[in-house]
């Protein structure tokens, strides 16, 4: 079975938001430990759930648009949908 073009040019785009949301994971975590970084903590924590919740709706589309689901079929219909 091969991939349709749509999820597999967003391959790299997932690959890079998971990069991101893992760094911006790991620098959280160490500005936890530290009293005095208190705003850049709350910048790392905001950041981290802004991340997620992106990366979440992209890799949701990518699976939603499997050959042969019916979401497949309705893709064009969502996509009108959101630009309206």
């Amino acid at each position: 079975m091969t991939t349709p073009s749509i999820t597999a040019s967003l391959n790299p785009a997932i690959a890079v938001l998971a990069q991101c949301l893992a760094q911006t994971s790991e620098n959280y975590q160490r500005l936890l430990n530290q009293a005095e970084s208190y705003a850049q903590c709350t910048e790392a924590g905001r950041s981290l759930r802004y991340l997620s919740e992106r990366y979440a709706q992209v890799v949701l589309a990518v699976w939603a648009y499997q050959p042969g689901s019916d979401d497949a079929e309705n893709w064009d219909d969502q996509e009108e949908d959101i630009l309206e």
